[in-house]
C-alpha cells in the first residue's frame, strides 16, 4: 500500500445549482396553480443564490445553472404578479364592476335562476370585451 500523496479533492457540490434550475423552470408552468408557482420561484431564486455563494468559495462548478435558476425564478414571479394584476382588473376594473352589478340584479329566485343569470352576464362581459379588442 503506499501512502496518499496530498488531500484528496473534493466533488463539486452542484446539487443547489440543479435543484434552482430546475424549480425555475417549473414554476413557470405551476403558475397554471397561482400559489405552487410562486412559491417554487421564490425558492428557485434562493437556492439559486446559495448555489452562486457556493461557486464563489470553490464548492460547486455550476454558474449558469444558478444564474438560469435564479432568472427562471424572477421570470415566474413576473408572471405571477402580471396574472394577478390582469385578474385584478377585470374583477375591480369597469368590466368587473358591470358584471358584480349584473350578478348584484338576479341574486334571488331558485338556484337554477340564479345560474342561468350568472352565464348571461358573463356572456354579456365576454361580449363587451370583444368590441372593446
Amino acid at each position: 500500500m503506499t501512502a496518499a500523496s496530498g488531500p484528496t479533492p473534493t466533488a463539486p457540490r452542484n446539487g443547489l445549482g440543479t435543484a434552482a434550475l430546475g424549480l425555475g423552470a417549473f414554476s413557470i408552468p405551476l403558475l397554471v396553480l397561482l400559489g405552487p408557482g410562486l412559491l417554487a420561484g421564490i425558492v428557485a431564486i434562493v437556492l439559486g443564490l446559495f448555489a452562486l455563494r457556493r461557486v464563489r468559495n470553490g464548492e460547486a462548478t455550476n454558474r449558469r445553472s444558478a444564474r438560469a435558476g435564479i432568472a427562471l425564478g424572477a421570470v415566474g414571479i413576473l408572471l405571477f404578479a402580471g396574472l394577478q394584476a390582469y385578474g385584478f382588473y377585470y374583477t375591480r376594473g369597469p368590466a368587473g364592476e358591470r358584471y358584480q352589478d349584473c350578478v348584484r340584479q338576479v341574486a334571488d329566485g331558485s338556484r337554477e335562476a340564479r345560474t342561468q343569470a350568472f352565464q348571461v352576464c358573463a356572456e354579456r362581459l365576454a361580449q363587451e370585451r370583444e368590441r372593446a379588442g
